[in-house]
């Protein structure tokens, strides 16, 4: 952790990949019974979600996954500067990609085989496949220019306003980053 004190367009994907493996890590456990405390999603089970379709079976329980995975990782930024600022937004836009990627899948029920109707449940998506989303995240990445916006020195009460204001302006879905990256060509 403390290696990644760069504010580059890389370190934000770190975070955010780092932030996405432990929800997913976390969520995946839960759905399959490895904490005594949770369990499947099933706050949708009997709804109708479509034509032909209902809620059920074992959701994977991304709520648990995202409240725990941000209490552990999100604990590890302590500072108030405009580092930490970015590090907590890349972390959340980590944990937000395992949302965004899940997938629905379904069952057939019927009479022979028909398929009258189907249950349905949302499922994590490969690993691989929230990898992917995050480099595309990542190769879109916004640059946040502080040096634009009228700064204090010290870490004041309205440097701490200026940095969230900054934050705000970007979609929580996205990765921000303070620091051109270095050319990783040369020594």
């Amino acid at each position: 952790h403390n290696g990644l004190r760069s504010a580059t367009r890389e370190t934000s994907f770190v975070h955010a990949i780092s932030s996405a493996g432990v929800m997913y890590t976390l969520t995946r456990n839960c759905s399959m019974g490895d904490f005594d405390n949770c369990g499947c999603d099933e706050s949708r089970s009997g709804e109708a979600g479509g034509r032909g379709w209902v809620w059920g079976g074992c959701s994977d329980n991304v709520e648990f996954g995202e409240r725990i995975s941000k209490q552990f990782v999100d604990a590890l930024e302590t500072g108030q500067d405009s580092r930490a600022a970015m590090n907590l937004h890349n972390n959340e836009a980590g944990r937000r990609a395992v949302r965004e990627t899940m997938k629905r899948s379904c069952k057939c029920h019927g009479v022979s085989g028909s398929c009258s109707i189907q249950t349905c449940w949302l499922q994590l998506a490969d690993f691989r496949e929230i990898g992917n989303f995050l480099k595309v995240k990542h190769e879109q990445a916004a640059k946040i220019d502080l040096e634009k916006r009228r700064m204090r020195g010290g870490n004041s009460a309205d440097n701490r306003a200026a940095i969230a204001d900054a934050f705000r302006a970007v979609p929580r879905t996205e990765l921000v980053y303070l620091e051109d990256s270095p050319d990783y060509c040369v020594r």
